[in-house]
């Protein structure tokens, strides 16, 4: 009886457990919702990694992401990377600017009635906005992207106390396929984002690889399937700062090219 009794408590306990953990995790994202939709103005650089993995083939890449925002539409992102050299998007003053430095071609649009559509322009450029501050800022939550939240624990980040977090990625949201899970930082001071990571299984890619035939090094190039691992680290952000016109503008080169659309 008494070995009946000790095991139904310790039932009972990591059954509160378990409670707990999903109220921490549903607390933390509902705190997190509001800070990121009640912003009046925002801005936050962040450097970001993509790593790719399949056997002994191994490749990361590396960018820089800075982004302003003010209620109730201005944006103004910059991406910089080896591939696109920078992709700078405005949303400001009745027009939406897209550039792209390696092309060195521009675009101009109607502005973009609402940050989400304003994210929804910038899908031909390769950029989305994956669980991250764009991401809530234009009101998308978790739900929508991914299910089977869990609550992992405080964690120390760069000095920071964040709330560690994960999901699994629903299958809408990445390749056929694959599977992906995400982690998630949130400082337990702001509940702002710190860092994000996506590992996406079963990714396909044509990579190089180099083949010698007759004591002659040749490249060629296959089709591989492996490990795509994506970080976000978030250097700095700021909760409505002061903003003015300008921080929305940028000067696009004298001798760039108008193209609708960019390609």
């Amino acid at each position: 009886m008494r070995k009946i009794c000790l095991l139904i408590s310790a039932i009972i306990l990591m059954s509160s457990g378990v409670i707990a953990h999903a109220e921490n995790a549903q607390s933390v994202m509902k705190r997190l919702y509001e800070v990121y939709q009640g912003l009046t103005s925002f801005t936050q650089s962040s450097n970001d990694n993509d790593t790719f993995r399949a056997g002994k083939y191994h490749v990361t890449v590396g960018t820089t992401a800075l982004l302003r925002y003010r209620k109730p539409n201005d944006l103004y992102l910059t991406i910089t990377g080896p591939k696109v050299g920078t992709v700078v998007a405005t949303n400001h003053g009745g027009q939406e600017m897209q550039y792209v430095s390696n092309l060195n071609k521009y675009r101009l649009l109607p502005a973009a009635p609402s940050a989400a559509i304003f994210v929804e322009t910038l899908r031909p450029l390769g950029i989305i906005a994956m669980m991250d501050s764009l991401y809530y800022i234009t009101g998308g939550s978790l739900n929508q992207a991914a299910d089977h939240l869990k609550y992992k624990g405080k964690v120390k980040l760069n000095g920071k106390i964040c709330y560690l977090m994960s999901a699994t990625v629903k299958p809408n949201q990445i390749p056929p396929n694959t599977k992906a899970t995400v982690e998630f930082w949130v400082d337990s001071q702001n509940f702002l984002l710190k860092k994000i990571r996506w590992d996406i299984t079963g990714v396909t890619r044509i990579v190089p690889y180099i083949k010698v035939v007759k004591k002659k090094r040749i490249v060629e190039r296959k089709k591989v399937t492996g490990t795509e691992t994506m970080t976000e680290y978030i250097v700095s952000s700021s909760i409505n700062p002061a903003m003015t016109n300008s921080d929305f503008k940028y000067t696009l080169p004298s001798d760039a090219i108008e193209q609708r659309p960019i390609r």
